[in-house]
């Protein structure tokens, strides 16, 4: 995670190092002017804590951004005098989130303005199809909720769960396979976290989630540097055989020539490159 807060553009903005358009700010969020926007006036509010994503984002702090939310959106429309606002929430790539910063877009509208924001397509589904969606959200909301309030009897959930819901999340995978020490803090620190990894050790589960999906990466790796490394010696051989007469007239007539063959080897490199 500290590396993932060195790279964050909006880190630096929060600590000055990159300017901004601050519209407001208080000691838990800043809120600011998009440089891209989809329209004038287009706002972005951040916590000023880095969490990549909604679920790690604390429920207290995620009640005051949207407090500064309703009050953004209010002053954006009497300010701008714009039809209304729409507010969203990128979360993941799938979902459109370019930056793992988490943060909520207000923007305003204005009838005919061309914006497909959320534009949504309207289908329809099976009643069956429906009905496995419905149980399957609400079973998984009452487990929840059960381990968070400690009110409503759930079902414990399972290590196949577990995997099912990292395979399915590609970003909480790589926080697990290259970050486990982020991983670990996080989970107790963050409730929405700590209501699904409850009750697992999870320094076994890091060791088995690198043990299924560590080795295909390293393989799909190891087999990528070896084919690259077979074809750089096999380039560099000919390289070399092929300038042998060139360069050992080039140092004969060199004055000052090193004679440790660094020369040869910088155009050896220069050739794998």
């Amino acid at each position: 995670m500290e590396e993932q807060k060195k790279k964050c553009p909006f880190c630096h903005i929060i600590a000055g190092n990159i300017p901004a358009n601050k519209v407001y700010e208080d000691d838990k969020v800043l809120a600011i002017l998009d440089i891209n926007p989809a329209a004038k006036g287009h706002v972005l509010l951040i916590p000023k804590e880095h969490f990549p994503l909604l679920a790690m984002c604390p429920p207290e702090l995620f009640r005051h951004l949207f407090v500064k939310v309703r009050d953004l959106s209010k002053s954006i429309e009497e300010g701008l005098l714009s039809q209304g606002t729409q507010i969203f929430i990128a979360g993941g790539a799938a979902a459109g989130q370019q930056s793992y910063h988490f943060m909520i877009h207000i923007i305003p509208r204005e009838e005919g303005d061309g914006i497909e924001v959320l534009d949504l397509p309207h289908k329809t589904f099976p009643k069956e199809k429906l009905g496995e969606l419905k149980a399957a959200i609400s079973k998984n909301l009452n487990i929840m909720l059960g381990r968070r309030f400690g009110k409503i009897k759930s079902e414990k959930i399972t290590k196949e769960q577990i995997f099912e819901i990292i395979d399915k999340n590609s970003q909480l995978k790589n926080i697990i396979l290259n970050s486990p020490d982020d991983f670990k803090n996080a989970v107790p620190a963050n409730p929405q976290l700590k209501s699904i990894f409850s009750g697992f050790d999870l320094d076994e589960l890091i060791s088995e989630v690198n043990e299924k999906y560590g080795k295909t990466v390293n393989k799909k790796n190891e087999k990528a540097d070896g084919n690259n490394k077979s074809a750089e010696k096999s380039k560099e051989r000919k390289s070399k055989e092929s300038r042998k007469n060139a360069n050992n007239k080039k140092n004969n007539n060199k004055k000052g020539s090193d004679s440790d063959g660094s020369n040869i080897d910088l155009d050896a490199i220069s050739e794998i490159l």
